[in-house]
């Protein structure tokens, strides 16, 4: 089943398994005599195609819309699930927030949420790892580990073609400005 989500510069469209879907819309003028322009606008509509998915620094999907982030889950509650109770929260029930389809869904309150947490075992030490297990896995972009950053840290040089920036950036296949960031102690590199 398929929602959409009307914007001025483009259609979305959410699933109820998680997928988000762009449609853009060309505004076309069109002349009536000669080159005069009648004030009327045709609207072309360009191929459907999926929107690019991110996991954010909390772990759950999210895509850009109409220049927002939007986080996956809250989109296929607020367009499939009823909330007539007006409760806050989302609840992934089998505690994986990269599930997103409607049957693992669920409208909670911050107290609701907690509980199921304990309940499931999520939030204690293994139910972290296996979260983190789960992230590593889904995720084509993983943070680098501690030790990774210390060697980078250690090892910089600029402009060096063995302990450089590219060098480096190929070896723990990260871009360039990932190696800054972490050389400057910039953005999630700050505190480490």
């Amino acid at each position: 089943m398929e929602k959409l989500i009307k914007t001025s510069s483009a259609i979305y469209s959410v699933t109820d398994c998680g997928k988000v879907f762009t449609q853009s819309i060309y505004k076309i003028p069109l002349n009536t005599v000669g080159r005069e322009f009648s004030g009327i606008f045709k609207e072309i509509l360009k191929p459907k195609r999926e929107l690019t998915k991110r996991i954010n620094n909390r772990g759950y999907y999210s895509v850009i819309l109409a220049n927002s982030t939007k986080m996956i889950h809250r989109l296929v509650c607020e367009h499939f699930l009823s909330n007539p109770l007006n409760k806050p929260f989302v609840n992934h029930k089998d505690g994986n927030k990269l599930n997103n389809h409607i049957s693992n869904l669920e409208w909670c309150t911050h107290k609701e949420n907690m509980e199921h947490a304990f309940a499931t075992g999520l939030f204690t030490k293994e139910g972290r790892e296996n979260s983190i297990k789960a992230l590593i896995e889904n995720n084509p972009n993983p943070r680098l580990p501690d030790c990774a950053i210390d060697y980078i840290r250690t090892n910089f040089k600029k402009r060096c073609p063995v302990n450089g920036a590219q060098s480096l950036s190929k070896k723990f296949n990260v871009s360039t400005t990932t190696i800054s960031y972490i050389v400057n102690r910039k953005k999630s590199y700050a505190n480490i």
